[in-house]
């Protein structure tokens, strides 16, 4: 043998080691593509119906209290929201749950309409409790007529004060902000 037939081996041997890393290539290429796809899956955000019952944990996160919830994999919470802020509000009246057994449930409508009612006005940010969204529109039939004169004087004079008391803190507000 010669020079030639060497050179033209160690070419050939090249060819067969050059074709066996790019099948080898072609196979990892596409296991990176099946591994994309399934953590593409994985982070597929779950978008349940408005009125679909969630459990307080699944409400957390929700996009609407700032937490994600994923179709597969673990979903992540809000980071500003607590179950024990959730709860409060059920027990409070402000945010309407559902109890059909031993577990508490909501629906994104009601964390919604919730989170509405608890916006702070940016003409008022000192107000910083959540209204109760359940408003009476009269006297309840238990008051007699004194007793019910009474309840709107006071409303009325703790209605009276929140508005001076407002006013005040506008007038400081402004004050500090021009000098």
């Amino acid at each position: 043998m010669n020079d030639n037939d060497d050179e033209e081996l160690n070419i050939e041997q090249l060819k067969i080691e050059i074709e066996r890393m790019l099948q080898e290539d072609a196979k990892s290429i596409q296991r990176i593509n099946e591994l994309l796809e399934e953590l593409s899956r994985n982070l597929e955000e779950d978008d349940p119906h408005q009125d679909k019952f969630l459990r307080i944990e699944d409400a957390l996160c929700m996009p609407e209290m700032g937490g994600k919830k994923y179709l597969l994999g673990p979903s992540v919470p809000s980071d500003t929201m607590t179950e024990g802020m959730v709860r409060e509000a059920i027990r409070s009246g402000q945010l309407t749950a559902f109890k059909p057994n031993k577990n508490l449930f909501v629906t994104r409508r009601s964390l919604k309409e919730w989170m509405t009612a608890c916006r702070v006005d940016a003409n008022n940010p000192i107000s910083t409790f959540c209204q109760n969204t359940k408003t009476r529109t009269g006297p309840s039939r238990s008051q007699s007529g004194q007793s019910n004169i009474m309840t709107r004087e006071l409303a009325d004079r703790k209605q009276s004060a929140q508005a001076l008391a407002l006013a005040k803190a506008q007038k400081l507000r402004n004050s500090m902000r021009s000098g």
